[in-house]
């Protein structure tokens, strides 16, 4: 299928403005990615002193003129619902609870969750917890800040050098996308002159995603009165006399859920380049 000038002179620009930001980004990136690893070690570090100290909170003192804190908290984190959770639930429903779907709803909740203790900065003063003073701390908490800051700056500078390049490629994607669309084609390469008379390669590729819902805990409660109202039970003896089935219900309906469709075109740059003579 033939390609019209509007489409070709977008390709082309969709090509070359990636090129142009990804060239414009990346001393950015490079520093950006050093900071973060000395962020990284730093805030374990922290971690480690106020651990072996026992210390769940201590001053960090002013930051940018701001009382600032640090303190260890709880992170967590939701996995994803398997059939290994979901059967694992079942064994350990609490019934106490009012009734079977608040039961299953709560073991399987317990069951998907892990959490990890981790340390915090911020302006927050902690409730409940006694605040401890230390020097060491003081410096490495105002360091880390310090981080966040040079961070920061970097994003914000990055996307003033890059707004109006990223403005004008979204236009040109946009016709990209609909001229792979309606060619019907998943990847097109390009070919583009380079200053020492090579050419390079470069493949543009159309890329379809599915996005998962996120399960909120009243679409969680929707798909487990569903399965109980399916199976027939009302009652924790039903529960136990039909654990497998029941767990294999509401995986089933949660695999069932609509999934977001995802369209998008992506830049991936060839490996080789050949002198024109050679095309």
């Amino acid at each position: 299928m033939s390609i019209n000038k509007q489409e070709k002179t977008s390709i082309r620009s969709f090509c070359n403005l990636h090129r142009q930001i990804s060239e414009v980004e990346k001393p950015f990136a490079d520093k950006k990615k050093e900071l973060n690893r000395q962020k990284k070690d730093l805030k374990e570090e922290l971690y480690k002193t106020m651990k072996s100290n026992e210390w769940d909170a201590v001053k960090i003192g002013e930051v940018q003129g701001k009382e600032m804190y640090a303190r260890l908290q709880l992170y967590k984190q939701m996995k994803p619902i398997n059939i290994d959770i979901v059967r694992g639930a079942m064994d350990n429903l609490d019934k106490t609870k009012e009734n079977v779907v608040e039961a299953v709803l709560g073991a399987i909740e317990d069951s998907r969750t892990s959490s990890r203790e981790f340390v915090q900065v911020s302006k927050n003063k902690p409730k409940n917890l006694v605040v401890q003073e230390s020097t060491v701390i003081q410096q490495m908490g105002q360091k880390l800040k310090a981080f966040d800051g040079e961070v920061k700056t970097i994003n914000t500078t990055m996307k003033e050098h890059t707004k109006a390049m990223k403005e004008e490629l979204l236009s040109h994607e946009n016709i990209v996308k609909e001229y792979m669309t309606r060619t019907s084609l998943t990847s097109q390469r390009i070919n583009i002159n380079e200053k020492n008379g090579c050419q390079q390669s470069y493949f543009i590729r159309k890329k379809i995603s599915e996005r998962k819902p996120k399960l909120t805990k009243a679409i969680i409660q929707s798909i487990v009165e569903k399965a109980l109202e399916e199976a027939g039970i009302v009652c924790f003896e039903g529960v136990e006399d039909q654990k497998d089935d029941l767990a294999a219900r509401i995986v089933e309906k949660v695999q069932q859920l609509p999934k977001d469709r995802v369209e998008r075109v992506t830049l991936d740059k060839g490996a080789l380049k050949r002198p024109v003579e050679e095309e």
